[in-house]
């Protein structure tokens, strides 16, 4: 479900983690009064690492930023696995992961995708929960249900390396 992960693969001193955001968004997320967005950062990041932790490399890597206090609602992630999080600014976010209530529940369409991924909070049971601080990371499966509560009105912003084909499983047995 999540694991975190030990922190020396990045270099935590950096003038502006904004130049790491680059001009290529890649997708985008809104949720109530919470907004996400990820922008793709691949080439833009190489030289923040001090080692590559890495056996099987990411499908991508991106600079997450996340506005807005309240509930990024129940989902599972399109198209990604496993997620590595190396949170720059977290601010006692809570990341809730969950099953549903029954095996009927197939939750609904985020507009302009065709897979069913969000639920209802009242479709769903929760079974764990972290709070990331920050320069701290998480490894996350993703393809399970989770959702983020957003205490603070100050960005969320990290890094997340992304595996589309590898599950958590994989990729945890595979950290260095």
């Amino acid at each position: 479900m999540y694991k975190k992960i030990k922190q020396d693969f990045l270099n935590p001193i950096c003038d502006d983690w904004y130049k790491f955001k680059g001009s290529e968004l890649v997708t985008s997320y809104e949720s109530g009064t919470v907004f996400l967005e990820y922008h793709n950062t691949t080439s833009l990041f190489k030289n923040q690492h001090v080692r590559n932790p890495f056996k099987i490399q990411p499908t991508s890597v991106v600079f997450a930023e996340m506005k807005g206090k309240g509930m990024l609602l129940p989902h599972r992630d399109h198209g990604v696995k496993t997620g590595l999080n190396y949170y720059i600014s977290a601010d006692q976010d809570i990341t809730s992961f969950y099953k549903t209530k029954n095996n009927e529940v197939l939750g609904f369409n985020y507009p302009g995708q065709s897979t069913s991924n969000i639920y209802n909070q009242d479709d769903v049971v929760e079974i764990d929960r972290f709070v990331a601080n920050s320069n701290e990371a998480y490894l996350l499966d993703i393809s399970q249900i989770h959702s983020v509560e957003r205490i603070s009105s100050n960005s969320r912003i990290f890094i997340g390396y992304q595996w589309a084909d590898h599950a958590y499983e994989e990729v945890l047995d595979s950290l260095l």
